[in-house]
């Protein structure tokens, strides 16, 4: 029986869309000065020559406590 019945191997797409968070709290931090982000922003990164819109307020779903309302 497999322990994480109901888990699809996740292809191209969804390790690029797993990087887009990461990436996207780096870039703000970098230009902010500050990882303390409003729960509502959007960041637009470049990734693989596309553009991207990330709301970071979604991260905090994934347990990270960086964010806040705003």
């Amino acid at each position: 029986m497999p322990v994480c019945s109901g888990v699809r191997p996740g292809g191209t797409r969804d390790r690029q869309a797993f990087t887009r968070g990461p990436a996207a709290l780096a870039q703000y931090a970098e230009r902010e000065q500050r990882t303390v982000i409003p729960g509502r922003h959007t960041e637009r990164i470049t990734l693989d020559g596309q553009e991207h819109d990330v709301q970071l307020a979604q991260l905090t779903e994934l347990g990270t406590d960086w964010a806040q309302d705003g």
